[in-house]
């Protein structure tokens, strides 16, 4: 089964997968590759939110993708790799609790559409800025609910001209501060 199989297909409340499969399981409706350490498929119709079970070391390459339903998701710390497009197109995807302390491997197009995705929860001692990009732009942490990390991406383009050749280089550089809000809302 290819990555994105069934992305969109928002009428799949649940994927079940025969005790005698030997590549692949179902727990929950959710498809999980057989040894269940890789999340494969989400179906699209499922409601409401989600936890990855703390086995879960990977997300697959469009997992989540065309989740319209999907409201919250929880990350375990074990995850270690979140794949290219895994929550894209999640457009009612508004919560996202990460669990590890440690950045995990991930794509850069992994929330691309979530447009109402601008929160993330990170523990206390959270290292990094892994989930800082184009929506998600404040990051709470989950003992102080008033500290965040804020974070920007800052494009520069750069044109060089070369002998009446053009170039044009984009550089992004990503930027976070630590500060306190009275104003989160959790």
């Amino acid at each position: 089964i290819g990555s994105g199989a069934f992305s969109n297909c928002s009428s799949m409340t649940s994927i079940n997968v025969s005790a005698n499969n030997k590549a692949f399981k179902s727990k929950e409706g959710v498809l999980f590759n057989y040894i269940e350490n890789e999340l494969l498929c989400y179906p699209a119709g499922k409601r409401d939110s989600y936890s990855i079970p703390s086995d879960v070391e990977k997300i697959g390459d469009s997992a989540f993708s065309g989740c319209t339903y999907l409201s919250s998701i929880t990350i375990p710390s074990s995850v270690k790799f979140i794949g290219v497009l895994a929550f894209s197109n999640c457009s009612n995807l508004n919560s996202v609790t990460y669990n590890g302390i440690d950045d995990p491997g991930i794509d850069s197009n992994a929330f691309d559409n979530c447009n109402n995705l601008i929160k993330v929860k990170v523990p206390e001692n959270y290292n990094g800025d892994t989930f800082c990009g184009k929506n998600i732009t404040r990051m709470q942490t989950e003992s102080n609910s008033n500290t965040v990390i804020i974070a920007t991406t800052v494009s520069v383009v750069a044109i060089l001209i070369i002998v009446g050749i053009t170039v044009v280089i984009c550089l992004h550089k990503k930027s976070t501060s630590k500060s306190e809000d009275e104003n989160v809302q959790v």
